[in-house]
């Protein structure tokens, strides 16, 4: 399958979500060696049965729930995000793992941008911290954020 953005196409090759409009998403499977499918938004809101999914959301904008009851919008939300394990989720997490992922846009991928092992990502957003600015300030830092263990975008929480 080809992605093309402002008339420039490239071979898609990650697993993730390829969004063109609304009514016109793929999905591309860690267990699908690689092939692609056309996918519809859920019309549901963030559950614990729609974790990892697109979400239809008003008229025009998608959002991707991250976790019970935690979605994004892709509009304005670019960058990097945990998404919590769901059964038969596209990244290919198993229990108690996470999915690294980059948000942008119109696509929704594994994260292959961070090359260190260890992130961090607060608790409430799931937003992986990049840099010390962007740490909780207030309470106990250790209830605030996560540190996660991760291997080819796949993580898990340090210890586990």
């Amino acid at each position: 399958m080809y992605y093309c953005k402002d008339r420039v196409c490239t071979a898609v090759k990650d697993v993730g979500y390829y969004v063109n409009n609304q009514s016109e998403i793929y999905s591309c499977s860690s267990s699908d060696d690689g092939k692609c499918i056309k996918t519809s938004a859920n019309t549901g809101g963030c559950t614990a049965t729609t974790v990892g999914e697109l979400l239809k959301v008003g008229t025009n904008e998608l959002s991707l729930c991250l976790k019970n009851e935690k979605s994004i919008g892709l509009e304005d939300n670019a960058g990097s995000y945990i998404v919590n394990y769901k059964n038969g989720n596209i990244f290919g997490i198993t229990d108690n793992k996470y999915a690294l992922v980059n948000v942008k846009k119109r696509t929704v991928t594994l994260d292959k941008t961070h090359n260190t092992h260890y992130i961090y990502a607060d608790k409430s957003s799931n937003a992986v911290l990049e840099n010390s600015d962007q740490c909780p300030r207030d309470g106990d830092i250790e209830s605030l954020i996560i540190e996660l263990n991760c291997n080819k975008s796949i993580c898990s929480e340090n210890g586990n």
